[in-house]
């Protein structure tokens, strides 16, 4: 990590590089123009369509990339959170379509077919 001293305990900070990012991608006009026809097509609420406002478009992408394109390891295992009495039970992919579902209804994203 871009950090001194670095976690290893010797030499410079390390430096975090990526080849592309979700961040520049949105900023394509193209993606834009893209988008826009989505939410005309789809009937979305147009005041939060998110590339109205640099900003928040870097934030929103940008975080995305912290998270998918980030260095560091993901929790791989549930085991200890079970040690400690964590027993609940989400399916991802069923609360992700749940949610997108959601998203929909607010007319932020297209609905899923």
């Amino acid at each position: 990590m871009p950090q001194s001293p670095p976690p290893r305990g010797f030499g410079p900070a390390g430096k975090v590089r990526v080849t592309w990012n979700f961040a520049s991608w949105a900023l394509k006009p193209e993606v834009k123009t893209a988008w826009e026809k989505i939410e005309e097509r789809e009937g979305l609420d147009k005041s939060l369509n998110p590339w109205r406002d640099e900003k928040a478009l870097l934030d929103l992408w940008g975080t995305l990339d912290a998270e998918i394109l980030g260095p560091w390891t993901r929790t791989e295992s549930m085991d200890k959170s079970r040690k400690l009495g964590w027993n609940g039970f989400v399916d991802t992919k069923e609360s992700m379509r749940q949610v997108i579902g959601q998203l929909a209804e607010l007319k932020l994203v297209p609905k899923l077919e």
